[in-house]
C-alpha cells in the first residue's frame, strides 16, 4: 500500500511540472482582434496574461487589443497594472490600441 501511495503521488507531481511547460498548438498566422473596455487592475493583469498564453500557443499569432472606454486606464502608465507586461507584449509585436472614437 505505502508503494501505491508514493506511486500515485510520483505521477500527479510530474503531471503537475509538465503543466507549467509552455506547449505550442501550431505554427499557423492566426490574426485576432480583442476587446478590452474595463479599468479593473485586475482585470488588466488578467487580459495581458490570456495575450502572453496565446502568444506562447501560437507563436506567429498577430493579435491587437483595442482598448474602449475604462479599458484605456491599461494604456495609461499611470493608471495601468500591466504596464510593464503590456511594453513587453508590444516588442513581440502585439498591438495594444485606443479606440478612436473613445
Amino acid at each position: 500500500m505505502k508503494y501505491l501511495i508514493i506511486s500515485v503521488l510520483t505521477f500527479f507531481s510530474l503531471q503537475l511540472k509538465a503543466q507549467d511547460e509552455p506547449v505550442v498548438v501550431d505554427n499557423k498566422v492566426h490574426k485576432m482582434v480583442m476587446q478590452f473596455t474595463v479599468g479593473d487592475s485586475t482585470e488588466q493583469q488578467s487580459v495581458v496574461l490570456q495575450v502572453a498564453n496565446i502568444r506562447q500557443a501560437w507563436p506567429k499569432a498577430q493579435i491587437e487589443v483595442v482598448c474602449h472606454s475604462s479599458g484605456l486606464n491599461l494604456l495609461i502608465k499611470g493608471k495601468s497594472k500591466a504596464a510593464a507586461k503590456v511594453e513587453e507584449l508590444s516588442k513581440q509585436g502585439i498591438v495594444f490600441a485606443a479606440c478612436n472614437n473613445t
